[in-house]
């Protein structure tokens, strides 16, 4: 649901309550993509140009997960390395690693 995603942001208090998109709307609401294709290219709402505010400002400040999804991927994490820390270390290259790991592109660092 829009909520969990928080795609609509509150601001003030009982009268004065206003509600906007969030900055997440713009990527994670969802499209329906043939009703976009079925329009003419010149009919379509597009972008002129790319936003790089979206990776200077607005990714680092993001959530993209909710609460449960982040706890699921925290849990995936933690059983993969505890599978990779099992595996026998004569099919490791050498410094322990799965081939091809690469820590830093972990979603979770320790």
């Amino acid at each position: 649901m829009w909520w969990r995603r928080r795609l609509v942001e509150r601001g003030g208090e009982r009268r004065a309550t206003r509600y906007r998109l969030s900055d997440s709307y713009a990527l994670l609401h969802s499209v329906d993509v043939d009703a976009y294709f079925a329009r003419e290219p010149d009919e379509r709402a597009i972008q002129p140009t790319f936003n790089f505010e979206l990776l200077r400002e607005q990714l680092p400040t993001l959530q993209l997960f909710t609460d449960a999804e982040r706890e699921q991927l925290t849990a995936l994490q933690a059983t993969y390395r505890s599978n990779v820390a099992q595996q026998d270390p004569n099919y490791l290259p050498k410094g322990g690693r799965a081939a091809g790991h690469r820590p830093e592109l972990e979603v979770f660092p320790d």
